[in-house]
């Protein structure tokens, strides 16, 4: 039976999740999330789209889209996963589907000031919801650029977030105000029959494994057949010797000091090692994410306005 088809309305902003395959925590690494990030600049260059909010997490990661065509979002959701996928596996060294199903997206009117703010405010509180932030300032999130009026290079502000106030810093400050009444909801777990689907099947092969994994065996570390108050035997080293005259000694060299064996004269001359450049140094990546978490994350100095903990 084929999927119902999706229909996109105007005037409305998106609010999409997407999760990993299998929920594995494949966007642990700093590297992954930032793959993820300049796939996103791409992406909203490309299809001339907005960001309004963001929040990337160990397995998900949530955005508040907004399209000038409605047609174009699916289009842009399509483009970016696909990129990503690519892009991660070839970083992480996987293979397979790397986001796990459909992309879920709700619509958010944008003539409701109230249901835009609540998305806003529920996608930058999911690092603290997750326990993974003691506030709401995360360097994985847009809050810093709500928080303060500062261009990240990838968030557009949303028109309800800009009538909170005269200016920026009114806006801002009120948006602070209202993300201090944020408590995160617990969702339920799953329902008691699908908890309870299976249990009576796989009880035997569920204690068997738990069985193996407490009490497996571990590795020996030391032959049985060796006495305890015999130490071990150290294999013997063995010396090759080149003649060869690209080994052989130059006579300056006997008169090299070297500082590393307190003055002694030294076979070969020090020579400083030489570390390869690192292709991060040049990488655009790196670039527009240090804008991005220098804007969004918590700086040294500053105190994190919404501290929930």
């Amino acid at each position: 039976m084929p999927r119902p088809r999706r229909r996109f309305r105007p005037r409305c902003s998106y609010h999409v999740t997407v999760r990993c395959n299998n929920r594995a925590f494949d966007l642990r690494s700093r590297e992954a999330r930032a793959v993820v990030l300049d796939a996103l600049r791409r992406s909203l260059l490309k299809y001339s789209a907005r960001l309004h909010g963001v929040a990337l997490m160990s397995n998900h990661v949530h955005y508040l889209l907004k399209t000038e065509n409605p047609s174009d979002l699916p289009r842009l959701m399509q483009w970016l996963n696909w990129y990503t996928a690519i892009t991660l596996n070839r970083l992480l060294g996987r293979t397979g589907h790397f986001w796990e199903a459909r992309y879920h997206a709700v619509p958010v009117p944008d003539g409701d000031q109230r249901h835009v703010l609540n998305v806003l405010r529920y996608i930058h509180g999911n690092p603290y919801a997750a326990g993974a932030s003691p506030g709401l300032r995360d360097e994985f999130t847009n809050y810093g650029s709500h928080s303060t009026g500062e261009d990240d290079g990838l968030t557009t502000l949303h028109p309800q977030f800009l009538r909170l106030g005269g200016t920026l810093r009114e806006c801002s400050i009120r948006y602070r105000r209202f993300c201090r009444q944020y408590r995160p909801i617990r969702k339920p777990g799953p329902s008691p029959r699908s908890a309870n689907w299976g249990r009576r099947i796989l009880a035997g092969v569920r204690s068997e494994m738990d069985r193996k994994r407490r009490f497996a065996s571990k590795p020996k570390t030391r032959d049985h057949d060796q006495s305890l108050f015999t130490p071990a035997r150290r294999p013997e080293a063995r010396t090759v010797r080149d003649d060869s005259p690209a080994q052989q000694r130059p006579k300056w060299v006997s008169a090299v000091k070297s500082p590393l064996r307190g003055g002694v004269p030294s076979a070969v001359a020090p020579v400083p090692e030489t570390t390869p450049r690192s292709p991060w140094l040049v990488d655009p990546i790196r670039e527009h994410c240090r804008r991005f978490w220098r804007v969004n994350g918590l700086r040294r100095g500053t105190i994190d306005d919404v501290s929930l903990a």
